[in-house]
């Protein structure tokens, strides 16, 4: 069995400020050479091939000339990489051994499963740690507010109900269905958020509870929607199901548009014709090594810019996370990512919305998400893109 705590690789970076100070916190040792030893793990999902493509990642963080802006301490950043825990009991272990090594913070590029074990583990063992894949990855384990060692990329999926009320109202048709899997919570869950803010838009809109997996209820519900003049579905389904459900309108009619509600997966390009919103980050970040690096980059910048704030008599992982969540602007490019204090997310992102064309994802007009003092989310269109790739 595959050992879960398999280090990958280490890169050393050493960003030089001239500010000595009194004694060190515990869990910081000062090298040889003076300067402050300050060990970042990063968390990356499988091994072998995408050892290339995390090395590869590292390096170009290493190598941008980010650092913190603010502070004269002498920093060394110590990267470390790991294989991402894929169970709770792997993400105990891992970040046991983390606080063993003085690891002072982390970063996860791991996505869906792999990142879900992450957040729990990370607040228990108080080591700040940034997601870089979030937005159905829940930051605040125990409680509503989130975790005040958890911090997140992307905005929470709560803006999905407004957003696809908006992109269906764009795309000219006014009866909508909504599929949903009774037997699965999360799906009954947010096809009813999406049905309610439809309808608030003045949509014509129902939500249709589908029997779980079974093919022959929901091709029998498909083909009675159409057939009363229904052209336009918002599928909560399973990727498999969104598949089929395409599959099975577009034999139908070419007329049909068909919205995915939740965060589309990579492989769902192959279902021609569906539609999807996904979270981009900003144009200033149009990187080489596309989105991973790209959100390795804004995160690195989000800890630096905490990392900064701090004095050597202040370096432990509590007195990071405070200065981590204190950072309200992160500079990318020549703009920000604003961060909220509060929720540890952005509070303004760009939105992509995506066509499955011949096995590409085809971009559209996006939208700008705002969230504001209430906690509620406005939408509104943004600036046009016209791009293809063959992976989300």
């Amino acid at each position: 069995m595959k050992k879960h705590l398999h280090p990958l690789m280490v890169f050393w970076a050493v960003l030089l400020f001239f500010r000595p100070g009194p004694a060190l916190a515990a869990n910081v040792e000062a090298p040889q050479n003076g300067h402050v030893k300050v060990p970042i793990a990063i968390l990356a999902s499988g091994v072998g091939g995408e050892q290339t493509e995390v090395d590869e990642i590292i390096q170009s963080v290493l190598s941008s000339g980010i650092a913190p802006s603010g502070n004269n301490i002498p920093f060394e950043v110590a990267i470390k990489a790991f294989e991402a825990p894929a169970s709770s009991g792997e993400a105990d272990s891992l970040f046991e051994r983390l606080q063993n090594e003085g690891v002072f913070a982390a970063l996860c590029l791991a996505r869906k499963s792999r990142a879900w074990h992450v957040p729990m583990a990370a607040a228990k063992a108080r080591i700040p740690t940034i997601m870089l894949f979030s937005e159905s990855v829940p930051i605040s384990p125990e409680r509503h507010e989130p975790s005040p060692f958890l911090f997140a990329l992307d905005a929470d999926e709560s803006y999905r109900p407004k957003a696809l009320a908006l992109l269906a109202s764009r795309l000219g048709e006014k009866s909508w269905v909504v599929l949903a899997d009774h037997l699965d919570l999360k799906s009954r869950t947010a096809g009813a958020e999406a049905t309610k803010a439809m309808s608030e838009s003045g949509l014509d809109v129902r939500i249709l509870f589908l029997p779980g997996k079974t093919e022959t209820h929901m091709e029998a519900a498909l083909y009675e929607s159409v057939k009363d003049g229904t052209l336009g579905f918002v599928s909560f389904l399973s990727p498999l199901g969104t598949a089929k459900a395409a599959s099975f309108l577009s034999a139908m009619t070419n007329e049909v548009k068909l919205l995915y509600g939740f965060e589309p997966p990579e492989l769902l390009n192959q279902a021609e014709g569906v539609i999807a919103i996904k979270q981009r980050m900003p144009l200033e970040l149009n990187l080489p090594g596309g989105e991973l690096e790209a959100r390795a980059t804004a995160a690195f910048r989000w800890l630096m810019e905490g990392l900064s704030s701090l004095r050597e008599e202040n370096l432990d992982t509590k007195t990071l996370a405070e200065a981590i969540a204190a950072v309200g602007k992160i500079p990318l490019g020549n703009g920000f990512l604003e961060i909220s204090p509060a929720l540890h997310r952005p509070v303004r992102k760009d939105l992509q919305i995506l066509e499955a064309k011949d096995g590409k994802w085809v971009e559209k007009t996006g939208f700008q998400i705002t969230r504001g003092n209430e906690g509620e989310w406005v939408v509104t269109p943004g600036k046009r893109h016209e791009t293809s790739s063959e992976s989300s």
